[in-house]
């Protein structure tokens, strides 16, 4: 009855366009109007409010104004070089994640011997590439002799 909702979504770089389908439910109660039949293009970086009415087909009803929906679309640049999520398993990330943070230092889980990274492109054409180092804890010195270990009970200097 006259109120609006809206909605949105994002486009992949490589997707030129979008349709929108929908269908009012209860058919026999209402209809939608005002849809576009053709498919919406949309530039890259740009967006477009795509907008659809949902009626009531009732003869008292007539004079009610009808749902509105707007959908929001947006297509990204192809330039994006930030990541949608990242989470590590087996370990925890420092700093936290971040989309707009690009290094991070995982700490390794005392119980655990390898971790796992998962994530999730903001652009599905995006390509992703991992670099790592290996922080060595810091080496022991080994005996040279039986004569520098220390005894059962002796203070280690």
């Amino acid at each position: 009855t006259g109120a609006s909702q809206s909605y949105s979504a994002i486009m992949d770089y490589d997707m030129a366009g979008f349709d929108v389908e929908a269908t009012a439910v209860p058919k026999a109660e209402c209809q939608v109007s005002l849809m576009s039949s053709t498919s919406t293009m949309v530039d890259p970086g740009s967006f477009v409010v795509s907008q659809l009415f949902v009626q009531s087909t009732a003869t008292s009803a007539t004079t009610q104004q009808p749902q509105t929906y707007s959908l929001n679309v947006s297509r990204l640049t192809g330039t994006e070089t930030t990541l949608h999520q990242l989470s590590v398993k087996g370990a925890y990330l420092v700093p936290g994640w971040n989309a707009s943070q690009k290094v991070y230092t995982a700490n390794l889980n005392l119980e655990e011997d390898l971790i796992r990274i998962n994530f999730q492109k903001l652009d599905n054409g995006q390509s992703v590439t991992l670099a790592a180092e290996l922080e060595a804890p810091v080496a022991r010195r080994l005996a040279s002799s039986l004569d520098e270990v220390p005894q059962l009970g002796e203070v280690q200097r």
